[in-house]
């Protein structure tokens, strides 16, 4: 099991931001999608401000596929599965 990641606060206020967005145009769970992305940024930071304004596209790439190869037991994603919004 990993250990609990922290973000600091403006992190976590854009994720919460990418998780409401993801929410709303895909019908995921903000809750999940929130924990996914706080998990990725912790163990691959994440370019969350670029993100949150990407064109809808590469935003459901990145949503998706940390969704789908997240190992929430190593905090690693699997598959060769890299977010474009990796920094």
């Amino acid at each position: 099991m990993i250990e609990i990641p922290t973000v600091s606060h403006e992190d976590a206020t854009l994720i919460i931001s990418i998780a409401k967005r993801a929410s709303k145009h895909y019908k995921l769970n903000v809750l999940d999608i929130a924990i996914d992305l706080t998990i990725t940024h912790s163990f691959n930071p994440l370019r969350l401000h670029d993100l949150l304004k990407a064109v809808p596209y590469e935003f459901c790439h990145d949503i998706f596929g940390i969704h789908d190869n997240l190992d929430h037991n190593t905090g690693k994603l699997n598959n060769f599965f890299s977010p474009r919004f990796s920094v």
